[in-house]
């Protein structure tokens, strides 16, 4: 709280766990949360909300039981389906006026088999995305969302990859995924196709 209000921070992003997104009653308190930030913050902060992707099918916590509900790509649409309903009531609801597609990203992303390999659908802990190419993917989208309009400053200008030495997201262990340079066009373009349709199932 105390960093919230003592900053002048230009932007401000929150995410909805991905499995709690498909629970409605697990967004009320989210709401509060907005509301804080919102009556706290300076005047021209952007806050916005990263639209979260569902978990790999191997997941040991898919939401899904019986025949109905396979742990395969198409019980995977289920679970992403309503977990952007209920992110597009929250956003109407609290005024949030951009979110960062990234549920559309994980989907172009996993269903291209030139990117998703090793079987784990790009999360071998079972849960979260692992470094290289699925959370540089997540990142350039963000920096598309937020930071192109805001600073002028376009993904395609960004050469930096990462390697197997550079500091990598907590969550996801050791795990990593190299990008090639061929990649590295692919994901760009997973970003831009998730960006025209943020709420879709796009392939590239």
């Amino acid at each position: 709280y105390n960093d919230l209000t003592s900053k002048q921070w230009d932007l401000i992003i929150t995410q909805q766990g991905a499995q709690q997104g498909i629970y409605w009653e697990q967004w009320t308190y989210y709401s509060d949360l907005i509301s804080m930030v919102k009556r706290n913050c300076n005047s021209h902060t952007v806050i916005g909300l990263n639209s979260t992707w569902t978990q790999p099918i191997v997941s040991p916590r898919w939401p899904y039981s019986g025949p109905g509900n396979p742990t395969t790509a198409e019980g995977q649409k289920m679970w992403q389906i309503v977990n952007y309903a209920n992110t597009k009531k929250f956003i109407m609801l609290t005024g949030i006026n951009n979110v960062i597609p990234n549920g559309a990203l994980m989907w172009a992303l996993r269903h291209n088999a030139t990117l998703n390999t090793g079987g784990t659908d790009m999360a071998d802990d079972g849960c979260h995305p692992n470094n290289g190419i699925p959370v540089y993917g997540l990142g350039m989208n963000l920096f598309a969302t937020y930071i192109s309009p805001m600073y002028d400053k376009e993904i395609e200008t960004i050469n930096w990859l990462p390697d197997s030495s550079t500091q990598k997201a907590s969550v996801s262990g050791s795990s990593f995924m190299p990008i090639s340079n061929e990649q590295r066009t692919l994901i760009l373009e997973a970003v831009h196709l998730s960006q025209s349709d943020k709420f879709g199932f796009r392939t590239l």
